[in-house]
């Protein structure tokens, strides 16, 4: 009896976290703010029109409808991109969080529709985490700076990025 190799399955979830030296609540205005996307996470998005009285936004999947929720007190921002003319859908999940020496960390988790490629999912991961790098920098915490605001994946266990497996 043989057994098939089994190589690594394609991740369904990622979770990104990155320190920054700046008020949570200033962050989270920030990221809860639809028309800052493209601001904050300009590899993702290039822009975010009102249409038709909900939003729309231009990504590095195409067009999508855009719906975003959130809740202030418990930092947590909910953000749905729905294909247009299609079914493929990006759920982002956004929590800020005040730390006790200061500043927020901000963990970002994207979650794999079934109907959605791996190479788009894959694409998008990229350009998030780059949109993460972008607010390090802007933000720049004492030790990120020194590396010109690009947080080193897995030099920090409060900055880093893993993947859960389906059943996590």
């Amino acid at each position: 009896m043989s057994v098939p190799a089994a190589g690594p399955a394609p991740a369904n979830k990622y979770v990104t976290a990155v320190t920054l030296a700046a008020a949570p609540a200033g962050v989270f205005r920030l990221l809860a703010d639809v028309e800052a996307l493209p601001r904050w996470a300009p590899e993702f998005c290039e822009r975010v029109d009102l249409e038709g009285g909900g939003w729309r936004a231009l990504t590095v999947a195409g067009e999508a409808d855009c719906t975003l929720t959130a809740d202030e007190a418990a930092g947590t921002i909910e953000l749905e991109l729905t294909a247009v003319g299609g079914d493929s859908r990006v759920d982002l999940a956004l929590r800020v969080v005040a730390l006790p020496a200061g500043g927020a960390l901000v963990t970002l988790a994207q979650v794999r529709a079934p109907e959605q490629p791996e190479a788009q999912f894959a694409r998008q991961r990229q350009a998030l985490l780059a949109a993460l790098w972008g607010l390090a920098g802007r933000f720049a915490a004492p030790d990120v700076a020194a590396d010109r605001g690009r947080p080193r994946l897995g030099a920090d266990p409060w900055r880093s990025e893993w993947a859960l497996d389906a059943d996590d």
